[in-house]
C-alpha cells in the first residue's frame, strides 16, 4: 500500500486542478486574470443527469478496512519544517481563534458538543490503478433516507482518466489514529456513488466537484443520520456570498497530520479566479481536506447549521480556498437519485 499527498492548485488561464487528497485533475475554470476585465460573466450551464458508480459491496469494504490500512489512509508524521513557507494566509486575514499560518485551528473535543464535528468525518478510499489508500474529508447530509453524505467528486473517482476508486467509507468525528477516539461512531461503508455526469469531462469546470454517497446502514441497522445528525443542505447559487462561514476537514500535508479536525472561520464570495465556486481568502486549502462541508448557522434554529458546499481547490502555493456550490443545476440532479 502507498498513501500520496499533494497541494491542491488551480492555476489561473490553465487547465489544472490538483485536488486537496492528493489526486490530480484537470477541469477548465476561468479565463486568465489579464482576460477577466473584458471578459462577460461566466455562467454555469445545467448539468448532465447524474452518474453512478459502481455499487459497492459494504461487507468487503469493512473487511478491507484494517486497522494498518486505516492508519496509512488516515495519518502521516507531521514535520512542521516541511511546510511550505511561501504559501498561508496573512495575520490580517486570520479570522479562526489561535489560527495558524493556513487560517486553520484545531476543533475543540469532545465533537459531540457541536453538530458540525460529530457529522463531519474523514472519507477513506482505495485507487485500484495506483493501490494506493488515502484520504478526504466528508459531512452527513440532513436528508429523508438518513444515509447520505457530501464529499468531491475527485475524493471518488480519477475524473481525468473516467475511473472510480474503491472500498470508499466514511468515519464520522475521526479522531487520532491512536487514540481511543479514532473511531467513536465507527465505519460506514458506502454503497452508491453519484456525481456530476459533466465530472468526467475534461472541459467541464470545477463547480461539478461534488458527490453525494449513499452508506450502508450500521450493524444495528441504524442509518448515520441517526446516529451522528446531520447538516442541513442549503441550495445556493453563483453570485451568492456568506460571512459567518466555517469550513471543517482533515488535512494531511504538512504541518498537520491527517487525523485532527480542523476549522478555519471567514467569508465566502465569488471571484473571476473561480466563477460559480464560493471562494474564501481566509482558508487555505489542503491536502486531506477535499470535500470537507463550508458551513453558516442556521439563524431560525440555533446549534443547527446549513452546508453550502464542499472544499473543491484553490490558489498555489496554499492561500486561497474554492468551494463547489450546492446549486440547483449540479445539486439538483444529484439529490433527485439518493433521496
Amino acid at each position: 500500500m502507498t498513501r500520496s499527498w499533494s497541494t491542491i492548485a488551480a492555476l489561473v488561464g490553465f487547465v489544472a486542478i490538483t485536488a486537496a487528497c492528493g489526486k490530480t485533475e484537470s477541469h477548465t475554470f476561468a479565463p486568465s486574470l489579464a482576460d477577466q476585465t473584458s471578459a462577460a460573466p461566466v455562467s454555469q450551464a445545467p448539468a448532465r443527469p447524474a452518474l453512478a458508480g459502481p455499487a459497492e459491496d459494504p461487507a468487503a469494504t469493512r473487511d478491507y478496512w484494517t486497522e494498518e490500512r486505516l492508519a496509512v489512509a488516515g495519518h502521516r508524521d507531521p514535520d512542521p519544517r516541511s511546510a511550505d513557507s511561501s504559501g498561508g494566509i496573512p495575520d490580517n486575514l486570520r479570522r479562526t481563534p489561535g489560527a495558524d499560518q493556513y487560517g486553520l485551528a484545531p476543533w475543540p473535543q469532545s465533537f459531540a458538543d457541536d453538530s458540525r464535528s460529530k457529522a463531519t468525518g474523514m472519507l477513506v478510499f482505495h485507487d485500484p490503478k495506483d493501490d494506493d489508500d488515502t484520504h478526504c474529508s466528508a459531512s452527513v447530509l440532513a436528508t429523508k433516507s438518513h444515509r447520505v453524505v457530501v464529499t468531491a467528486a475527485h475524493c471518488v473517482s480519477k475524473g481525468s482518466e473516467s475511473r472510480w476508486y474503491d472500498h470508499v467509507a466514511f468515519v464520522p468525528a475521526a479522531g487520532a489514529v491512536d487514540s481511543a477516539q479514532a473511531r467513536p461512531y465507527g465505519i460506514w461503508p458506502v454503497e452508491q456513488t453519484w456525481i456530476p455526469g459533466d465530472w468526467f469531462n475534461p472541459n467541464s469546470t470545477a463547480t461539478t466537484d461534488l458527490a453525494l454517497l449513499v452508506l450502508a446502514a450500521g450493524p444495528d441497522g441504524k442509518n448515520v443520520q441517526d446516529v451522528v445528525g446531520g447538516l442541513e443542505p442549503r441550495i445556493n447559487h453563483a453570485g451568492e456570498s456568506f460571512h459567518d462561514l466555517t469550513t471543517l476537514g482533515y488535512p494531511a500535508e504538512p504541518p498537520y497530520s491527517g487525523d485532527v479536525l480542523q476549522r478555519c472561520d471567514g467569508d465566502g464570495t465569488d471571484d473571476p479566479t473561480f466563477p460559480g465556486m464560493i471562494f474564501t481568502v481566509n482558508c487555505a486549502p489542503l491536502g486531506g481536506a477535499s470535500g470537507g462541508p463550508a458551513t453558516i448557522p442556521d439563524p431560525d434554529r440555533p446549534g443547527s447549521f446549513f452546508v453550502l458546499g464542499v472544499l473543491s481547490t484553490g490558489t498555489a502555493p496554499p492561500k486561497d480556498a474554492a468551494f463547489a456550490r450546492l446549486s440547483p443545476e449540479i445539486y439538483g440532479p444529484l439529490i433527485e437519485k439518493v433521496d
